[in-house]
């Protein structure tokens, strides 16, 4: 019986190590949040300011967050590569605010 507990106890904690280290959460990848081919019928001659909050960097044993940053870039990327607005102002001096 000892042998048995002795064959399985390794395992045991090797399989518990297993499941903590791949537990580990890797950061949302920004390129990954933005679309790609995204078209658009309509183009605005105007500025737009991108503002996010409410995010999360991720932690090493943490589950996998967004940052707020990273959202922002996201979703400026879309703008710019979409043409949806003519330009990404940083500040407060867009013709239009994005809050998200």
């Amino acid at each position: 019986m000892t042998t048995n507990l002795a064959r399985t106890t390794p395992l045991l904690a090797i399989a518990a190590l297993a499941l903590i280290l791949g537990g580990c959460a890797s950061p949302a990848d920004r390129s990954a949040m933005t679309p790609q081919n995204l078209t658009v019928s309509k183009h605005y001659p105007h500025s737009l300011r991108v503002q996010t909050s409410g995010g999360a960097e991720t932690g090493a044993m943490d589950s996998s967050n967004v940052s707020d940053a990273d959202l922002k870039a996201a979703i400026e990327d879309a703008v710019i590569q979409s043409k949806l607005f003519k330009t990404i102002v940083q500040g407060s001096n867009g013709d239009y605010e994005l809050s998200v």
